[in-house]
């Protein structure tokens, strides 16, 4: 069932996504690694006539923004894409999991040549393009869930990331629940 949650509470055996023993920002339920992975891994579409979410960007507050509510028998999830109005390499294309009490977590957060980001545990400096993971770790000790970042050279733009992301996390267009790919609505990679 599509947004709903097991709870260490109420299941007796198996997995659930939510510890809730255990509280992380702001009080919300820690997801475990290994669930994270399962979100991750999760077939998710872009529902029919959606569109390319690059074209439904609007600006407000200095961004261009979208947001895509994926199609997914298993998480409530959606896709979001932000770039600055006055820096077209300050950008990020998010998956979002919503639980069941409604709270939002970043999976995953694509993040162009924004600056630098520092490692919150090592104090490594991340030049360029970069991909924030949730970790158990970071949400038990900070204040940023997402906090762990990896560079990566798989993408340099916005509908770069963009393609690399939505192969990363198994998103496609609906139609026909095959893969269909950016490049079908034109998007220059």
């Amino acid at each position: 069932m599509r947004g709903v949650i097991r709870s260490y509470l109420n299941v007796a055996c198996g997995s659930g996504v939510m510890d809730a023993k255990n509280n992380g920002e702001r009080g919300k339920p820690i997801l475990r690694d290994n669930d994270v992975r399962e979100i991750v891994a999760a077939l998710k579409y872009i529902p029919l006539g959606t569109g390319d979410p690059l074209k439904r960007m609007r600006e407000k507050n200095g961004h261009y923004r979208a947001a895509v509510e994926l199609t997914c028998p298993s998480y409530d999830l959606s896709m979001r894409l932000r770039r600055a109005v006055d820096d077209d390499l300050d950008f990020s294309v998010l998956l979002i999991y919503t639980d069941s009490r409604g709270s939002d977590y970043i999976i995953r957060r694509y993040n162009g040549d924004h600056g630098k980001h520092t490692d919150p545990f090592t104090g490594d400096i991340i030049r360029g393009p970069h991909i924030h993971k949730i970790t158990e770790r970071c949400q038990r000790t900070l204040h940023k869930a997402e906090g762990y970042a990896e560079p990566t050279t798989e993408y340099h733009t916005l509908p770069q990331a963009t393609r690399v992301f939505m192969r990363d996390m198994n998103i496609s267009y609906e139609e026909g629940k095959g893969v269909t790919t950016l490049e079908r609505f034109g998007v220059e990679l």
